[in-house]
């Protein structure tokens, strides 16, 4: 080739270079204008979504630098619903395209990105819901696409807020698989799995179809509370233009962990379009399962969803939202479709508590309806059960404050549109309880416990301890309330009355159940209810009955022992019936309602406390008031009675209101006032605080000549009287038989006693009486202080008193007396006056004027014995019109001032004394008359002179019943002439 030719060549040559260089700069210069907004417009036609960017620069070699990129859902929302967020996107064009004039993006590379797929749980739609990866115009074919260093979360939307509930780091390679026109391979990255195993899926996308396999782990965040991992995962989705696609799942030990300690297990599912999704959102599933799943529908109607599946559990933990009690190792199979769910005997535990769980729900469209059936034979009643309950049932477990192992089965009904029932059925295995109003300990309880949603039904609670048992039975209603009402039956049987039973006891019960000190023990029933008046308390009526206890009424100075009675016992008071006891070794029946004060330090009671033949003793003296006391202790009591005492006591008031009533049936008294004792007494006794009142009161001894009396009055005590007896009025009706006085007795003896608080004396103004044939009239007064002896004066009178009757009424009868042959006859009266102590000892001080008439003197008696001594034996020498004498009485002696004693035959007349107690005698007696003659023939020689004077002088000394005579002639006197008895005086 010639050198003109070569350098025509060269120079084609560079003028095409030229053209191409300058064809390539005009293009450069025409596109670099326009391929930045091409960029964007093929990234939003690439994906059919709307791309917004911050800034846009053009490279030389074709690449766009994009800054700020955001990828939105054509369909805009008041919220944030970005698809994807990047910081920078560099996209590169294919030099051959960019000079064709049609430029193509060749790659994508994505750089610090965050892909956020939401669901809008109003609207039940997704943001990536329109999302495709198509070629630009022509169908040209997907560039090379790569995301790097981004985040990969999925989010739900309810009402405008946002909520994450996965954050996984991500990184993707999207590439054209060689030699296959329109399959593309795409690789996507997230954090390794645990040791250091590969965590990605490897798939292809190709027309109408995806597919994908491998594992995938949010092992290495450490900023997300779970960690969860796939061992293996393989999908296969066809899809169609129309948007019909078919879906076909494998999921191979999914596997979720807690990263942070004490939070709720990660989902095993994440909240998802279908009513299935949600179920396993209510109950949270965690742990390790394999998943097979088929779905298939229209991509655009997500709700209509053919799904059927099953979850096979391998080790997974659940907490169910409405009852959020951890169960984990959970191994079994759930089924599911799109409108069905079934449960096929899971088995789990909690801690060393094992369940089972079954059910099935199903009607997901129309509303969820089904059941839940949760079983366990060793439930622990801890902690973690108390947090899983509702707050009412908390409040009754606050109530109870349970403990130890049940067996349980748990059935939930679920019905559309209504609230879930559910029904508890529990089998105590061994528990123990303390209810709170009530806070006795409830020991190795065993029964049924029946709940539902608003009620509890108790059937044979049992708690057993030692011999003790309690068995409950009842029902607590409207529990949904913040007011539940209780009905309860408490059997009670062998219950200690102990310090246990104290403490339990509200602190005025408690403060009431110290004051009566019981021990022992108890059966009955006890009913728990609300109060009327107030919902919010609990009312308890306790019908107790109790044997061989003992108690200790305040009121009391003595326990009650060997007590068998029966006690309705309230919050508000205590309330005996059927009451038996021994009351200081006496048996003793009791009544009575006890009430306590606001603050307990008080105690109202009213009671009755009875017995009936109980021996009279300082113990039941101590049930009278103390101030009565001391008046009722005069009368020496002694013997069995019976009694009734009625003891009320009001709050705020010091005093007790006392009433004894008691039944004399044949007692004994000895009272201070008197010389003698009474016997075989009957009628009624009342002592109150202020009076003794005698009803009837007689002593009807079975000896007939012993006293005995008729007592009607009324002994009133001073109101301000201390705990002695103070008397401040009396009035008693006194009917006596052979009441004695001065060793003599009153047949029918009536008068009035009443008592001076001045003096403090007892007086009978006006008594009257039969005195031996006679009539006795006169006025007595006893003086009877406390402690001090009986001081007693008497003045009397009487009339027609048949004298033998009464000089035969004697201790000291003498000997050969047949028929009272030995007394002296007559109608004597006359009065007496004396005053003195009774007490045997001290001597009377008085006067006395006694006359008799028609007189006939007893051969044996004193002046029997005188006349025998004279010689005067005829019987008209022991025949007297009259014997008078005056005397006053001191030191135990009867000092005659005056002694008369005349008949027709014979006088005497003079003074001298007698001793009542010794019986010894001293009188001077002159002696007149015809039988003076009739004197014995030894003693008229000596006293001629005397005889004729027809006086002599009589002196009498020794014993009544042995004397010693000296006659001596008057008025001359002569040598005296001794008469001796045939016996010595005896010495006293």
């Amino acid at each position: 080739m010639d050198k003109s030719a070569e350098s025509g060549k060269i120079k084609r040559r560079v003028i095409a270079a030229s053209a191409i260089a300058a064809f390539i700069i005009v293009a450069y210069i025409a596109e670099k204008q326009y391929l930045p907004s091409i960029a964007v417009n093929q990234l939003a036609e690439l994906t059919n979504t709307q791309v917004k960017v911050r800034s846009i620069n053009f490279s030389f070699d074709g690449s766009v630098v994009i800054r700020g990129l955001q990828i939105k859902p054509t369909e805009q929302k008041d919220y944030d619903n970005t698809i994807l967020r990047a910081r920078k996107v560099k996209a590169r064009f294919g030099l051959l395209s960019i000079l064709g004039l049609k430029p193509r993006l060749k790659k994508i590379r994505v750089e610090d990105f965050t892909i956020d797929v939401q669901q809008d749980l109003d609207s039940r739609k997704w943001n990536i819901g329109g999302l495709r990866l198509a070629g630009g115009q022509g169908g040209g074919a997907i560039p090379i696409i790569r995301l790097k260093n981004g985040q990969l979360k999925f989010s739900s939307v309810s009402k405008g807020y946002i909520s994450t509930s996965v954050d996984v780091p991500v990184s993707v390679r999207l590439e054209r698989m060689r030699g296959k026109n329109g399959t593309y391979q795409f690789e996507l990255v997230t954090a390794k799995a645990q040791g250091g195993r590969p965590s990605e899926i490897v798939g292809i996308i190709e027309p109408g179809h995806l597919a994908f396999s491998g594992g995938i782990s949010s092992e290495q965040l450490s900023d997300i509370e779970r960690l969860w991992t796939i061992r293996n995962i393989e999908a296969d989705y066809q899809y169609e233009n129309s948007g019909d696609y078919n879906l076909e799942l494998r999921i191979e030990d999914l596997t979720a962990k807690e990263q942070k300690t004490n939070e709720p297990p990660a989902k095993l599912a994440n909240k998802a379009e279908s009513a299935v999704g949600k179920l396993f959102e209510k109950y949270q599933m965690a742990g390790s399962a394999n998943v097979e799943l088929t779905a298939s529908g229209n991509i655009r109607n997500p709700a209509d969803v053919k799904l059927n599946g099953a979850v096979e559990c391998n080790g997974v933990s659940i907490l169910y939202s409405v009852f959020p009690y951890f169960i984990e190792g959970i191994k079994g199979t759930v089924e599911f479709t799109e409108n069905d769910l079934k449960i096929n005997n899971l088995f789990g535990r909690h801690g060393k508590v094992n369940l089972t769980i079954s059910g099935a729900f199903g009607n997901f469209a129309q509303g969820t309806e089904g059941t839940l059936e949760i079983y366990s034979r060793n439930m622990v009643l801890d902690s973690d059960l108390y947090a899983a309950l509702f707050p009412v049932q908390k409040r009754l477990w606050d109530d109870f404050k349970p403990s130890g192992t049940i067996e349980f089965s748990y059935t939930q009904h679920r019905k559309p549109n209504v609230k879930s029932t559910y029904l508890l059925n529990v089998d105590l295995i061994d528990v123990n309880s303390t209810y709170r109003h009530f806070p006795y300990p409830l020991d190795n309880l065993t029964g049924n416990m029946l709940f539902d949603r608003d009620s509890i039904k108790v059937t044979n609670l049992s708690s057993e301890n030692m011999s003790r048992q309690i068995i409950i039975n009842g029902e607590v209603t409207q529990t949904n309330t913040a007011r539940p009402r209780f009905d309860l039956a408490v059997d009670v049987n062998n219950i200690p009355l102990d310090e246990t039973l104290a403490a339990a006891l509200p602190p005025r019960e408690t403060n009431l159940y110290k004051r009566f000190n019981p021990s022992g023990s108890g059966d009955g029933k006890i009913i728990v209810r609300n109060l009327e008046q107030d919902a919010n308390k609990v009312d308890f009526t306790a019908d107790l009955f109790f044997s061989d206890t003992v108690l200790r009424p305040p009121m009391l100075p003595l326990p009650i022992t060997d007590i068998k009675a029966n006690g309705i016992f309230r919050p508000d008071s205590i309330e005996f019936k059927q009451f038996r006891g021994m009351y200081a070794g006496q048996p003793v029946e009791m009544q009575g309602l006890f009430e306590p004060s606001q603050d307990g330090n008080e105690l109202n009671y009213a009671m009755t406390l009875s017995g009936s033949d109980v021996q009279i003793d300082g113990n039941l003296l101590n049930l009278i008031p103390a101030k009565m006391r001391r008046t009722v202790e005069t009368l020496n009591p002694s013997g069995n009675i019976s009694y009734s005492a009625n003891l009320n006591k009001r709050a705020g008031e010091n005093g007790i209101d006392y009433q004894v009533e008691v039944q004399c049936m044949g007692a004994g008294a000895q009272p201070e006032m008197l010389d003698f004792a009474l016997s075989d007494i009957t009628g009624n006794i009342t002592v109150n605080n202020n009076s003794v009142i005698l009803n009837n009161v007689v002593s009807r001894p079975a000896d007939g000549n012993s006293p005995g009396v008729i007592l009607d009055g009324i002994i009133e005590i001073s109101k301000d009287a201390d705990t002695d007896s103070q008397i401040a009025s009396a009035s008693i009706s006194l009917d006596a038989n052979n009441f004695p006085i001065l060793d003599k007795k009153i047949k029918r003896l009536n008068t009035l006693l009443e008592y001076d608080p001045v003096k403090k004396s007892w007086l009978a103004e006006n008594f009257t009486g039969n005195f031996y044939g006679g009539i006795l009239t006169g006025r007595i007064e006893v003086r009877a202080e406390p402690n001090q002896p009986v001081d007693f004066e008497l003045q009397s009178g009487f009339d027609g008193v048949d004298l033998k009757k009464f000089l035969a009424d004697s201790n000291e009868q003498p000997a050969n007396c047949e028929n009272g042959s030995c007394y002296s006859t007559g109608v004597m009266g006359g009065n007496v006056n004396v005053s003195g102590t009774v007490d045997g000892k001290t001597d009377y001080v008085g006067t006395c004027r006694i006359e008799i008439a028609k007189m006939q003197v007893g051969r044996i008696s004193f002046i029997g014995r005188l006349l025998n001594l004279l010689n005067l034996t005829e019987p008209s020498d022991y025949v007297f019109d009259r014997l008078f004498f005056s005397a006053y009485i001191k030191n135990s002696r009867l000092n005659f001032a005056k002694l008369e004693l005349s008949g027709s035959s014979l006088a005497f007349a003079g003074t001298g004394w007698m001793d009542m107690r010794e019986k010894s005698i001293e009188l001077k007696l002159s002696a007149k008359g015809p039988r003076i003659l009739s004197l014995r023939m030894d003693l008229i020689d000596s006293v001629t002179s005397a005889i004729s004077s027809g006086v002599l002088q009589i002196v009498i000394t020794g014993n009544v019943y042995e004397p010693k005579v000296v006659i001596k002639p008057l008025p001359v006197i002569g040598e005296a002439i001794e008469l001796i008895g045939t016996k010595k005086t005896p010495d006293k």
